[in-house]
């Protein structure tokens, strides 16, 4: 009965609950000077490590659990997410080595485009545009430097899941 389900989706799901709740903790201690939005950090290995309907399902999920404590349309995060996410799924075999520069590079990209969605259609209110600007940017650069120095890491951890497991996770062609 188990061997025509895959697990490896299960891996990014509980390394993905284990980044949320680290990084809630993070922002409630800075919340009122930045605040990390780093969507990327959830997408990423997802979508360069699993096929595609495992990587749906993995980054729909987290995105569904991402969307349930936010004031939005429901779905419009779980669409931008799975938009995104098969961007990245589609070049992933250029990802192949896994060097930081590279991670860091598709980390930041994918990151700043979800940004600019949110920042598009997820308006906040603000004193003015002006003050809206800055702090979104203070953010967005806030969040990049973040994705640098974890994006690496946040890779690495569920695939030691799965190793542990016996279960093998790489970059490869889908079957």
């Amino acid at each position: 009965m188990f061997k025509y389900i895959d697990f490896k989706p299960i891996f990014f799901i509980f390394a993905n609950i284990v980044f949320a709740h680290i990084l809630s903790e993070l922002n409630s201690e800075v919340a009122p000077y930045i605040y990390f939005v780093v969507p990327a950090l959830f997408i990423v290995p997802s979508a360069l490590l699993l096929n595609f309907l495992p990587m749906l399902f993995s980054v729909a999920f987290t995105a569904f659990f991402f969307e349930s404590s936010t004031p939005v349309r429901a779905g419009s995060t779980v669409a931008m997410w799975l938009f995104v996410a098969y961007i990245v799924h589609t070049i992933r075999h250029r990802f192949i080595v896994l060097d930081w520069f590279s991670l860091s590079a598709l980390y930041i990209l994918t990151n700043f485009v979800l940004l600019v969605l949110y920042f598009i259609f997820f308006p906040k209110q603000a004193d003015s545009v002006g003050s809206y600007i800055v702090r979104t940017a203070t953010d967005t650069l806030c969040s990049s430097a973040l994705l640098m120095v974890v994006g690496k890491f946040c890779i690495t951890i569920p695939i030691l899941l799965a190793n542990l497991c016996g279960i093998e996770l790489s970059i490869r062609e889908e079957k």
